[in-house]
């Protein structure tokens, strides 16, 4: 990893307690501090401290909508992230991921995203800091040079233009590549995507803006393969993020994580559905130890494959109670990893809001669901439209932005999250 401890910060990033003088209105640094991530720079704290990372996934897409390059935080979508930010910031957010990123030379559509960062900086007031994709797939660039180069050039000058802005944290390679299958020319061609978003960064003046994957969790104790063929195979990133659903509790992860790196990690996904499917006549048992993950059972196993989906009741089983529950101890569990050593410098939780478009719903006026169970969720199936914070509901007048209702789980990560200073 190239240490970023050489900005002339090397002797105090560590000790995150020498004194620094910033100069005006500086970038925030985000530095390696050894298994964890320090920021230095910031408004409330100018000397290196060690950053834990509340966050969530970002990518609000419009009921009957699908998902443009760029669209959701663009600055032709202000009329949403510009009411989102705030909500966010009064929930304790301090850092969002975004899944698709406006890339200069193809923005005219979605607009550039100067306003959205600028709103996310907030003149440096309870800042929220961002971490942008631009996403492709595995199979139509890794397996193509010249696809391939056109990538690795967006994402220079993705990160030349935004580097230099003071809500810009860094970039995430695409999403759950698959790094730990690569083999010898994938790896080639996806560490030469990593150095452009890295040189672009240095072009820019934010040569400390991290570079990261975002790979899905290894099997529980299995090691995190990804990290251990991505240290292999030198890549060329700043820290790891991984997606994580284990259900109400990380398991052996965060030692899965210490053996395998030294490098810092973000969980850049965790949560569960706030969705059920009651024909199936699901119950969900919580755990009771510390890497019990939790279950469920299901007393008519014939309607499994209904996907006929409701939102989880206040009360019962299953019920948001559970889903509360494994929001708190993931939470717990995270920020208790960090206070202890590092490993884990927080996360991003998905998501912000429900999106219909997953499961290509040809009816906007219709939230479908999955007949996929998992066992570990509170809901007991994995609805991948409805992982939401906000559940959303179509605006009036026609063309109005959706509108947000915050379940109770939205709550039940901002009260954890104060317990974490």
């Amino acid at each position: 990893m190239k240490k970023l401890c050489v900005l002339l910060i090397a002797a105090l990033m560590c000790s995150c307690g020498s004194a620094v003088t910033p100069a005006a209105a500086p970038n925030p640094d985000f530095v390696d501090c050894g298994s964890s991530i320090c920021i230095i720079n910031a408004p409330s704290a100018p000397a290196p401290s060690a950053f834990f990372v509340k966050g969530v996934d970002y990518a609000p897409v419009a009921i009957g909508k699908t998902p443009t390059a760029g669209g959701s935080v663009g600055s032709n979508n202000s009329a949403v992230w510009s009411r989102d930010l705030p909500l966010m910031r009064a929930m304790g957010v301090n850092a969002v991921r975004v899944y698709d990123a406006p890339v200069p030379n193809f923005d005219s559509g979605p607009g550039t995203m100067d306003a959205f960062l600028d709103a996310a900086w907030n003149g440096g007031i309870n800042p929220i800091y961002v971490i942008a994709t631009i996403f492709f797939t595995r199979g139509n660039v890794l397996s193509n040079q010249d696809a391939t180069n056109a990538i690795a050039n967006q994402y220079h000058d993705f990160t030349k233009k935004y580097g230099g802005k003071q809500a810009f944290m860094g970039v995430t390679i695409s999403n759950e590549l698959g790094l730990d299958t690569f083999d010898a020319t994938e790896w080639g061609r996806f560490n030469q995507i990593a150095r452009a978003a890295k040189q672009g960064l240095i072009d820019a003046g934010a040569p400390s803006a991290l570079v990261m994957t975002a790979e899905a969790d290894g099997v529980a104790g299995g090691k995190e393969k990804f990290i251990a063929a991505a240290e292999t195979n030198n890549a060329a990133v700043d820290a790891y993020g991984v997606n994580v659903f284990r259900g109400r509790t990380l398991t052996t992860l965060l030692s899965d994580i210490h053996s395998a790196t030294n490098k810092p990690v973000l969980i850049t996904e965790w949560g569960a559905p706030a969705s059920t499917h009651l024909p199936a006549g699901p119950s969900y048992t919580f755990g009771t130890g510390p890497t019990d993950i939790g279950s469920c059972t299901y007393s008519n196993p014939g309607a499994l494959t209904d996907a006929n989906v409701s939102e989880l009741a206040a009360t019962g089983n299953p019920s948001m109670t559970g889903l509360n529950d494994l929001i708190t101890n993931v939470a717990t569990a995270m920020y208790n990893g960090f206070k202890s050593g590092g490993v884990v410098s927080g996360g991003f939780y998905l998501e912000w809001q429900d999106e219909w478009w997953k499961l290509n719903n040809p009816n906007p006026t219709v939230h479908t669901g999955m007949s996929v169970t998992n066992g570990a969720f509170p809901g007991c199936f994995n609805d991948e439209s409805w992982y939401g914070l906000n559940a959303v509901s179509l605006g009036t007048p026609q063309g109005a932005p959706d509108v947000l209702t915050a379940r109770s789980s939205l709550q039940t990560l901002k009260n954890a999250w104060a317990n974490e200073p």
